[in-house]
């Protein structure tokens, strides 16, 4: 009878043993489940992160991108338009010389008109003093 009684304990206490074993291991898979999870969450979250930064580095490469060709046109039109500008200054400036020198060539060549006119005019009255003179001679010799 205690030799049973005995025995039973035995098993109740090898039972609760077991029971309490099953309890530990149970309650240590779930803690390394849980770590799992966590540290699965965690890189799931470090990797959006790095992805987030990766894209914001590339949009804001790309913007400075559009913004480095957007200045260099800008600069491009700026130098055309000072160029057209210099070129417009230079005929601008030829013209105004070779109007100069067609003004200069059209003056020289009207007051050598008028000097010839002049001397001209000096030669029919040098003729005509000349004739007055012959004449008056000749009426004198009558």
């Amino acid at each position: 009878e205690e030799e049973e009684e005995e025995e039973e304990r035995r098993r109740r206490k090898k039972k609760k043993e077991e029971e309490e074993r099953r309890r530990r291991k149970k309650k240590k898979e779930e803690e390394e489940r849980r770590r799992r999870k966590k540290k699965k969450k965690e890189e799931e979250r470090r990797r959006r992160k790095k992805k987030k930064e990766e894209e914001e580095r590339r949009r804001r490469r790309k913007k400075k991108k559009k913004k480095e060709e957007e200045e260099e046109r800008r600069r491009k039109k700026e130098e055309e338009k000072e160029g057209r500008r210099k070129r417009r200054k230079k005929k601008k400036k030829e013209e105004e010389e070779e109007g100069k020198t067609r003004r200069k060539k059209k003056e020289g060549r009207r007051r050598r008109k008028e000097k010839k006119e002049e001397e001209k005019k000096k030669e029919e009255e040098k003729k005509k003093e000349e004739e007055k003179e012959e004449r008056r001679s000749s009426s004198l010799e009558t």
